[in-house]
């Protein structure tokens, strides 16, 4: 090889050198931002398709319309479990990570949901309460469907057994209601879940106390928020999803949420009573200004 063929080749090898370690510098910056989230997006439905209760149904045009949103490459759809098992281990998430959560066990889920997650290849959660299945109300699904649902690799999470005002019973009710259905679920499905959603999205510091103590792991409840564990993993919110909250400004507003973390939310028990209410917040960072706020001095009254 003469010195110009020399050169020559040196020329290519370093021009290809450096698109190499440009290509691996936006890799690597892709991997960095497409896993530097610290926070998901919890999604709640409940009946599919059940165009008399539109309180808790989601019509199937709109459920497919937001399947469709979520499949179109910008969100990543993930198990509520992997979700919650990076959050407490502090590992980060892909950007605009999505979990797909269903409460009660309606049959619709069986026949209309799952098929189109399915088709989807999207990963679900159904939080259950034993005691309907057990005593096969009609539009439940049975335990065999169930069973359907957990080969196929859907999640069970627990909803107690018959689906309780919590914060309105004792802590002895809510220990038997939580021992019975942790039984029912070892019996039916050879698994006692580790995640919970409080019945109607209600409890108070005493009955998260009680789930604790029962062997779960995270506990959802039913108000609007991004989950990021920031203040515990036992008030994890969601975005419930029906008829009139389920147009998809709506979703896309929940899908591409932020979190606003707090250092300190008092009063800390949700649960407060015919009072006065002063609501304390302590912000995590410095906060730009955003909004003007006004304060009442009106006592509450319901």
């Amino acid at each position: 090889m003469d010195i110009r063929h020399y050169q020559n080749a040196c020329h290519w090898l370093a021009y290809l050198g450096s698109r190499f370690v440009a290509m691996l510098v936006l890799l690597l910056s892709f991997l960095g931002s497409a896993f530097a989230a610290d926070h998901a997006v919890i999604l709640m439905y409940h009946r599919f398709g059940e165009d008399r209760l539109p309180s808790t149904n989601i019509r199937l045009d709109q459920f497919d319309a937001h399947l469709e949103k979520l499949s179109n490459g910008n969100y990543s759809v993930w198990p509520l479990a992997k979700i919650v098992d990076h959050l407490q281990k502090d590992m980060p998430l892909p950007d605009r990570t999505v979990a797909i959560t269903i409460d009660d066990a309606y049959l619709s889920v069986f026949t209309e949901a799952w098929p189109r997650l399915k088709a989807k290849g999207f990963p679900f959660t159904v939080f259950v309460a034993t005691d309907p299945i057990d005593r096969k109300h009609r539009g439940y699904m049975s335990w065999d469907q169930l069973r359907q649902l957990q080969a196929d690799g859907v999640d069970i999470g627990s909803q107690t057994a018959s689906h309780p005002h919590m914060h309105l019973s004792s802590l002895a009710d809510v220990d038997v209601e939580l021992q019975k259905s942790n039984q029912r679920f070892l019996t039916e499905l050879g698994l006692r879940p580790n995640l919970f959603a409080y019945p109607y999205g209600e409890y108070n510091l005493a009955v998260i106390e009680r789930v604790k103590a029962a062997g779960f792991i995270a506990g959802f409840g039913q108000n609007s928020g991004i989950a990021h564990g920031y203040d515990g993993y036992f008030e994890l919110p969601r975005f419930a999803m029906n008829e009139r909250y389920g147009a998809m400004d709506r979703l896309s507003l929940a899908i591409d949420g932020l979190p606003l973390k707090a250092n300190q939310i008092l009063p800390a028990d949700v649960v407060i009573g015919k009072t006065r209410l002063i609501l304390v917040l302590r912000w995590r960072q410095r906060l730009p200004q955003i909004a003007n706020c006004a304060v009442s001095t009106t006592p509450m009254t319901s």
